[in-house]
Protein backbone atom coordinates (compact mmCIF):
# COMPACT_ATOMS: atom_id res chain seq x y z
CA UNK A 1 0.00 0.00 0.00
CA UNK A 2 2.78 2.17 0.90
CA UNK A 3 4.18 2.73 -3.24
CA UNK A 4 0.71 3.61 -3.87
CA UNK A 5 0.07 6.04 -1.45
CA UNK A 6 3.69 7.93 -2.45
CA UNK A 7 2.73 7.89 -5.59
CA UNK A 8 -0.54 9.54 -5.44
CA UNK A 9 0.72 11.91 -2.65
CA UNK A 10 3.55 12.74 -4.84
CA UNK A 11 1.51 13.10 -8.33
CA UNK A 12 -0.94 15.64 -5.99
CA UNK A 13 1.30 17.51 -4.58
CA UNK A 14 3.22 17.79 -7.86
CA UNK A 15 6.29 16.44 -6.67
CA UNK A 16 8.23 15.75 -10.30
CA UNK A 17 11.34 14.31 -9.17
CA UNK A 18 9.61 11.58 -6.94
CA UNK A 19 6.83 10.64 -9.41
CA UNK A 20 8.81 10.39 -12.17
CA UNK A 21 11.49 7.86 -10.61
CA UNK A 22 8.82 5.61 -9.52
CA UNK A 23 7.37 5.90 -13.40
CA UNK A 24 10.79 4.81 -14.39
CA UNK A 25 10.81 1.95 -11.79
CA UNK A 26 7.40 0.48 -12.51
CA UNK A 27 8.24 0.78 -16.24
CA UNK A 28 4.88 2.91 -16.86
CA UNK A 29 5.50 4.70 -19.95
CA UNK A 30 3.76 8.14 -20.56
CA UNK A 31 3.11 10.26 -23.71
CA UNK A 32 4.05 13.85 -24.09
CA UNK A 33 -0.07 14.70 -23.69
CA UNK A 34 -0.33 12.99 -20.79
CA UNK A 35 3.08 14.17 -19.01
CA UNK A 36 1.28 17.82 -19.47
CA UNK A 37 -1.46 16.51 -17.25
CA UNK A 38 -1.39 17.52 -13.65
CA UNK A 39 -2.87 16.63 -10.32
CA UNK A 40 -6.33 14.02 -10.38
CA UNK A 41 -6.05 13.86 -14.13
CA UNK A 42 -2.52 12.83 -14.32
CA UNK A 43 -2.95 10.38 -11.01
CA UNK A 44 -5.79 8.52 -12.83
CA UNK A 45 -3.83 8.22 -15.78
CA UNK A 46 -1.10 6.51 -14.09
CA UNK A 47 -3.02 4.33 -11.82
CA UNK A 48 -5.19 3.27 -15.56
CA UNK A 49 -1.75 2.88 -16.93
CA UNK A 50 -0.19 0.63 -12.80
CA UNK A 51 -3.22 -1.16 -12.08
CA UNK A 52 -6.00 -1.84 -14.38
CA UNK A 53 -8.90 -2.30 -12.21
CA UNK A 54 -11.17 -4.72 -14.26
CA UNK A 55 -8.22 -7.40 -14.37
CA UNK A 56 -7.89 -6.60 -10.74
CA UNK A 57 -11.32 -6.89 -9.82
CA UNK A 58 -12.66 -9.75 -12.21
CA UNK A 59 -9.13 -12.11 -10.82
CA UNK A 60 -10.35 -11.37 -7.18
CA UNK A 61 -13.68 -12.31 -8.39
CA UNK A 62 -12.37 -16.28 -9.52
CA UNK A 63 -10.10 -16.65 -6.80
CA UNK A 64 -12.70 -15.81 -3.88
CA UNK A 65 -16.20 -16.32 -5.00
CA UNK A 66 -17.67 -19.88 -5.04
CA UNK A 67 -18.14 -21.68 -7.50
CA UNK A 68 -21.97 -21.57 -9.34
CA UNK A 69 -22.12 -25.76 -8.52
CA UNK A 70 -21.28 -24.98 -5.03
CA UNK A 71 -23.26 -22.03 -4.26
Amino acid sequence: MDPICTLAKSVMDGNKEVYEKMLDSLGIKLSTAEKDLIGKHLLKNVMHKWIDAADTILEMMVVHLPSPRMA
